[in-house]
């Protein structure tokens, strides 16, 4: 059985905050005697906001209500309610993950998310996340070949290898 909804995955990071929408095509492999898988059939990006500086506080903490803000503009933006996104991400990535109300920001944004994962990306996160974002891992397990990804960041830069799809090594 198929079903779509919509996506959006909020990215606050070390100098600058993007978010995206998307639409998923989802397939439902039911199997007996066991809990039913869900698996991604196809992913299309509907909406790319601009890219912000990550607003910050004289203090060096991230402006919660900034970030709130820019958040609730891309959602009118993109034409979106939040009650429309059935999934979404809240991630923390970079040096501000390390920012003391990394994780209150997180909670400030949850409610844009729908059914939502929230997490604070530290470098180790960070390369995987970046490396799947950029197909790194299906490069790999369409061509056999190790394949590495290397993510610049404002304040971090990591790297992420995959080898046969999964995970090989990451920069820690």
């Amino acid at each position: 059985m198929e079903r779509s909804m919509f996506s959006v995955g909020i990215d606050v990071g070390t100098s600058t905050t993007q978010l995206i929408f998307g639409r998923l095509l989802l397939e439902e492999e039911e199997s007996w005697g066991r809990a039913s898988k869900l698996r991604m059939k196809k992913r299309d990006i509907i909406y790319r906001s601009r890219i912000y500086e990550t607003p910050l506080k004289e203090s060096g903490d991230i402006d919660e209500g900034a970030v709130r803000g820019l958040v609730a503009s891309e959602y009118r933006n993109a034409g979106f309610d939040p009650k429309q996104i059935r999934m979404g991400a809240v991630i923390i990535t970079g040096e501000s993950s390390r920012k003391r109300n990394a994780r209150a920001v997180a909670q400030a944004l949850a409610d844009f998310a729908g059914d939502f994962v929230t997490a604070e990306a530290g470098p180790d996160l960070e390369a995987v996340l970046a490396g799947k974002g950029a197909g790194a891992d299906r490069i790999s397990r369409e061509s056999g070949k190790i394949t590495a990804n290397v993510d610049i960041g404002g304040g971090t830069a990591n790297i992420c290898v995959f080898r046969d799809g999964e995970v090989f090594w990451e920069d820690r």
